[in-house]
């Protein structure tokens, strides 16, 4: 015999046969003897005739001339004509028959005899109704036909067991698991792994076992693997390997080599079936570890598996930190394999801008830029691509004259050497159409878009850049307020995607927030709201949720909800769109140059800001609190880019790296330059400033770029801002009780999803006393325009109250017992000089008040102005006839 039917059986025949020796001894009298446990369950029986055990008298007298198949009423009337006994059907004759084969197996391995006695025990249990019992008996004939290799027959009981088994109540605690470990491990141990599936898979299925092993249950997923593998059911096996990893991870820690070498493991061997898709997440799991147990090539090879499933994919956005991480490596390129680093970076630099990361990719077609120039000649068409490429991105950036500029360079140099190809070309139409649509020439637009659109290839990834122009198309038509036309072509757009199943675009994402805002210049917010929030999901999947488009449609989704008649929702998000702004503006002056940051401000920033003072505007009353947050807007934004300037100027010059004053240099001698092309006459210009300015601003983020790979906290242009930079409550507690401070806000008034032509006036006040700020409305824009029409005599003439009427009279309720106050002018107001505003009675505003002019009220936080005892004012274009 191979095998012996399992370590407790053999412990059950030994206490049997001890306890036949004990009952011999203790007891005289013939008939049947049981053994109940301490909870009174019989567990063994055993009939006696003339002291001796029937077992032996069955021996003895070779009383097993019965077949298998008989009924076991059949038996035991065989029996008790033969022994002259009493046997009945009862589970003590079960067990006593169950004995009996113990008998034979243990003593003679006499398996078709036992095979008899066990058969006659499990049929007198199914028909006595003991189910439970009767399982354990389909146990122990699957152990028998396994030890006497018939396969089939004990897979047969195999089953039979564990389909009573797995059916009790609370079988973790029964011998269930015990019953499937002995059969699956068997299996395992003689290499039928086949055999061992279903018992493996019961197995695993069970919860809470007692004593179980994590790491145990990891080997036993990947056994379960290649069992199901070796069946030819290979998703199911893949499924069953990446089950062993969590378990693996619970044993030896997510931060252990066994554990990351096992990963790998696993990844390797699925990455090798070409079941890639699922070897991503494991590798993805290392890529985030760090790759702390793997050595270069290792990594590199881990590395290159990601960009082959996220390329293969078109997921672009998880190429791209792939590809950052090994730029270590693919710098050693730099000057050795310079073509080669030259193809990597510009690849790198379309990947990024497919992705919206436009300063990065700017950065990286720059170095191929760069590179090509000195590897190439000057008029290699590689060369012209680039440029090209770049312009494209720049167009992106909304820097219309620099994205121009660049295309027209490289289609220039490209028309010299040949044809361009339909690629480029195609780029350069898109380039084109979209300078068209950021100027405002929308007809010109049209035609670019439709005539790239004819031209264009479709299917595959040529379907999805087809689909990205088609989306620029339906913006083109929302421009010309032709609804009806965008919202079809639109939702031609998103089907595509969604057909090609690539709802990972970011196209794809922005698409369904310009179908939103459609359907809301329609009236119809509900749609415009529903389609919003599945945009911001999308974004916040593809990009995060501090990117731009993202704040985009959680402020579109602020305008829709107020449309509704949702209030408290769309302040909700207004605030939290505020924030996300404000963070993203912060994070960015480290890398975009002043040009990209002011045109990013000019079309974004300041729309997000109209909006978000709008609504403000119109729930002050119920929300005072949001007044606050305004004034928090302004101590933000007023003077951003100088406060830029000055921060990298002194960021500079606290610095000791070379290379850094080398470019600063650079920069300043390009500027010079400018200076001095800019003063003398246009027809004697001998370059384009556009070029000086360009190469300018390139240089202004290679500045930014090296102080951010050099970094160090302590510099202020790194160094984190404090909340008190942009907080009213540091200015209020700046003040003395006699003094206040107003910030002066214009906006482009929103009403609601409506856009105005009104520019609005107001007044943010602040006292020391004040828990709030109060925003108080002035005038609008039209109204200072006509009074700026003025000769200064007239304006400001004694008698001429307008100025007074209309931006001071409003706030003079507020300023109770002030003597003193700061004020910081926006739009208009610049040109305004208050103190000479007149108040009536002869009088002007410096008569009343100590004003001082602050290019922010944020500039009180470093030290108050010196207050001298009287304050000087000086008046332009004064009437010496007016007695003032």
């Amino acid at each position: 015999m191979k095998h012996t039917l399992c370590f407790f059986r053999s412990l059950t025949l030994f206490l049997i046969t001890a306890w036949f020796s004990a009952v011999s001894a203790q007891q005289s009298s013939d008939g049947m003897r049981v053994a109940p446990d301490e909870q009174g369950v019989i567990n063994n029986a055993m009939y006696f005739k003339e002291g001796m055990p029937i077992s032996q008298w069955i021996q003895e007298k070779n009383l097993t001339k019965f077949q298998a198949d008989w009924s076991s009423g059949k038996i035991l009337k065989y029996l008790n004509k033969s022994l002259d006994i009493k046997l009945i059907p009862s589970l003590e004759t079960s067990i006593c028959l169950e004995r009996t084969g113990d008998y034979y197996l243990e003593n003679y391995k006499d398996f078709s005899n036992t095979e008899k006695f066990y058969l006659a025990a499990t049929k007198m249990l199914e028909e006595l109704g003991n189910i439970n019992r009767s399982g354990y008996m389909y146990y122990y004939l699957g152990l028998l036909y396994h030890d006497w290799e018939k396969p089939e027959k004990a897979d047969l009981w195999y089953q039979k067991s564990i389909k009573v088994y797995g059916a009790m109540p609370g079988r973790e605690l029964t011998n269930y698991p015990l019953i499937l470990k002995t059969i699956f491990t068997r299996y395992i141990e003689e290499d039928r792994k086949i055999m061992a599936v279903p018992y493996l898979q019961a197995y695993l299925e069970l919860e809470n076992i007692p004593d179980s092993d994590p790491g145990d249950k990891s080997g036993l997923y990947l056994y379960l693997g290649d069992a199901l593998w070796k069946d030819n059911r290979k998703d199911e096996a893949v499924a069953a390997y990446l089950k062993s990893v969590p378990y693996a991870e619970i044993k030896v820690g997510a931060d252990s080599k066994d554990y990351q070498v096992f990963v790998k493991f696993i990844a390797d061997q699925l990455y090798l079936e070409n079941y890639k898709n699922e070897a991503e997440p494991l590798y993805r799991i290392l890529f985030e570890a760090g790759y702390n147990y793997f050595d270069e090539p290792a990594s590199n090879e881990i590395n290159m598996k990601l960009l082959d499933i996220y390329i293969e994919n078109l997921e672009v956005y998880k190429v791209l930190p792939v590809f950052e991480r090994m730029m270590p490596y693919f710098e050693s390129f730099k000057e050795l394999k310079k073509e080669e680093y030259a193809n990597i970076v510009y690849t790198m630099g379309l990947l990024f801008e497919r992705a919206g990361k436009y300063d990065i990719a700017e950065k990286y077609l720059q170095d191929c830029l760069q590179i090509r120039k000195e590897i190439l000649k000057e008029s290699n068409p590689l060369i012209g691509t680039t440029k090209v490429e770049l312009g494209l991105v720049y167009i992106k950036m909304y820097n219309v004259d620099q994205a121009l500029l660049l295309a027209n360079q490289g289609m220039d140099l490209i028309n010299k050497s040949g044809k361009p190809d339909k690629y480029t070309s195609d780029i350069y139409l898109n380039i084109r159409g979209i300078a068209f649509l950021l100027k405002g020439e929308y007809k010109e637009a049209e035609n670019a878009f439709n005539q790239l659109l004819e031209g264009m290839p479709r299917g595959g990834l040529n379907e999805l850049d087809y689909a990205v122009s088609l989306g620029t198309l339906g913006t083109i038509y929302w421009y010309e307020k032709e609804y009806k036309k965008s919202e079809d072509t639109f939702l031609n757009a998103i089907g595509i995607f969604e057909k090609e199943n690539a709802e990972n675009w970011r196209e794809y994402a922005n698409l369904k927030g310009n179908l939103a805002m459609i359907y809301a210049k329609n009236g119809d917010f509900e749609k415009a709201r529903k389609w919003a929030v599945s945009s911001m999901e999308s974004h916040r999947c593809i990009q995060g949720e501090t990117h731009p488009d993202y704040l985009t449609q959680k402020t579109n989704l602020s305008m829709y909800l107020e449309a509704e008649g949702n209030e408290e929702e769309a302040i909700v998000e207004a605030l939290s769109g505020n924030h996300g702004v404000m963070s993203l503006v912060d994070r960015n002056l480290l890398y975009w140059s002043e040009t990209e940051m002011e045109a990013f401000l000019n079309v974004h920033i300041n729309r997000f800001f109209d909006y978000y003072h709008s609504l403000f505007f119109r729930n002050k009353e119920n929300h005072p609190e949001l007044a606050g947050q305004a004034y928090n807007n302004l101590l933000f934004s007023k003077g951003l880019l100088l406060q830029s300037y000055t921060k990298l100027q002194q960021t500079v010059e606290m610095s000791n790296d070379s290379l850094l004053h080398q470019l600063t240099e650079k920069q300043k001698r390009c500027r010079a330059e400018l200076e001095l092309l800019y003063a003398s006459p246009v027809n004697e210009r001998k370059l384009d400033p556009a070029i000086l300015e360009l190469e300018s601003s390139g240089l202004q983020k290679q500045i930014k770029q090296r102080i951010s790979r050099i970094g160090n906290l302590n510099n202020p242009l790194m160094k984190p801002k404090s909340d008190s930079e942009y907080d009213f409550f540091e200015v209020k507690n700046a003040l003395k009780p006699n003094q206040a401070a107003i910030e002066f806000l214009s906006f482009n008034y929103q009403d609601k999803v409506r856009e105005t032509d009104s520019i609005f006036y107001c007044a943010l006040i602040l006292c020391r006393h004040f828990q709030l700020p109060v925003m108080v409305f002035l005038t609008e824009e039209n109204t200072l325009k006509e009074l700026l029409k003025l000769h200064p005599d007239e304006l400001y003439y004694a008698d001429n109250q307008e100025l007074y009427s209309n931006l001071w009279k409003p706030i003079e309720a507020y300023l109770k017992d002030i003597e003193t106050i700061y004020y910081s002018p926006s739009g208009l107001l610049h040109r305004i000089s208050f103190p000479a505003i007149a108040t009536g009675n002869q009088k002007t505003l410096s008569d009343k008040y100590k004003l001082y002019n602050l290019a922010s009220t944020r500039n009180l936080l470093a030290s108050q102005p010196e207050m001298n005892s009287n304050t000087g004012v000086i008046f332009g274009g004064i009437n010496y006839n007016s007695g003032v």
